[in-house]
């Protein structure tokens, strides 16, 4: 019920203090305004830039307008929608091999029954990236992977995130489920251990 600006002002009380129920927080500990993740991006992608340019010229020996185009031929940098993209991606790995596992050995007929009675992945991605309808995160996020292979997406995978997922996979064949669970629904039944966030 609440927007944004005003969930920024949310706080709790700890033994050390209040505590900002906001997850992104600035350098000083404050909740970061919704957009102020452009300018941290912005200031990141010229440091990265500077540092290519320092590359290409140790010397720094390069005119302004030369170390302006080296600058601008950066070929590193990123925007938040960009994380978001790739969040979207790897969560969108995960749960179709969860699901490929899941419906090992099921009839066509029988896993499209699955689906129309817990949903698919789309349904779990829009939960997940937060919107409303699942055709959002298919058309707009999604729609360049939709074609690949999932075996070719894990290879992708470094050592340490295929470990990750193929526990995941594990717990997911053991207690089921249509869905993941939040956070705190999940620390609750696990009793309470790991982090508040």
């Amino acid at each position: 019920m609440l927007a944004p600006d005003e969930r920024r002002l949310l706080y709790r009380r700890t033994p050390q203090g209040l505590e900002p129920l906001w997850l992104w927080l600035s350098v000083s500990g404050l909740p970061k305004k919704v957009y102020s993740w452009e300018d941290t991006f912005d200031a990141a992608n010229k440091r990265i830039a500077e540092e290519w340019v320092r590359a290409a010229d140790p010397a720094c020996s390069l005119s302004r307008e030369e170390r302006d185009q080296v600058r601008r031929a950066c070929p590193l940098w990123a925007t938040p929608h960009m994380c978001r993209h790739s969040f979207a991606l790897k969560w969108f790995c995960i749960l179709s091999l969860v699901e490929e596992r899941r419906l090992e050995g099921f009839s066509a007929e029988e896993i499209e029954d699955f689906r129309d009675q817990l949903g698919d992945i789309w349904l779990q991605m829009a939960i997940l990236l937060g919107h409303k309808h699942p055709d959002t995160s298919r058309e707009h996020y999604l729609e360049p992977f939709t074609g690949l292979q999932l075996s070719y997406l894990m290879a992708l995978l470094d050592d340490d995130e295929q470990a990750g997922v193929d526990a995941l996979v594990r717990v997911f064949a053991r207690h089921g489920g249509s869905t993941i669970a939040p956070v705190a629904a999940a620390a609750a039944a696990c009793g309470g251990r790991g982090g508040s966030r």
